[in-house]
């Protein structure tokens, strides 16, 4: 996989801490979002928070490889991982007792059960 050249040095500092994390600890999951972010901005998926609530059960741990917009609220307690997040999506994630981290705290999980990818 070609590394793009991006103008946002976080972005690519992220996809090369993924796949140094996928040669450490072989799972196809950190290699897979190091793909998805390997996207120009404009191809990146936004994912509302409706489309978050209906496609996941309590628990779960769900990456967007994009940007979390605020259309929709939450209901169950889920951790919530992404590139990017709207400042009001952040609030309602707040409100609803939701736990947002970025991909550094992701990294250090442990146990990485019942994760859903969405785009």
């Amino acid at each position: 996989m070609k590394l793009r050249n991006f103008t946002d040095n976080s972005k690519k500092e992220l996809i090369l801490a993924l796949k140094k994390q996928h040669v450490k600890d072989k799972k196809q999951l950190w290699l897979d979002l190091a793909k998805r972010l390997n996207k120009a901005s404009r191809n990146m998926p936004a994912v509302n928070l409706k489309k978050i609530e209906q496609n996941t059960k309590e628990n779960d741990i769900v990456i967007v490889a994009g940007k979390i917009l605020s259309d929709g609220e939450l209901s169950k307690k889920i951790t919530l991982c992404s590139f990017n997040a709207s400042e009001s999506a952040l609030d309602k994630i707040k409100e609803a007792n939701c736990k947002y981290i970025g991909f550094d705290e992701l990294m250090k999980l442990k146990k990485l059960n019942n994760v859903k990818i969405m785009a």
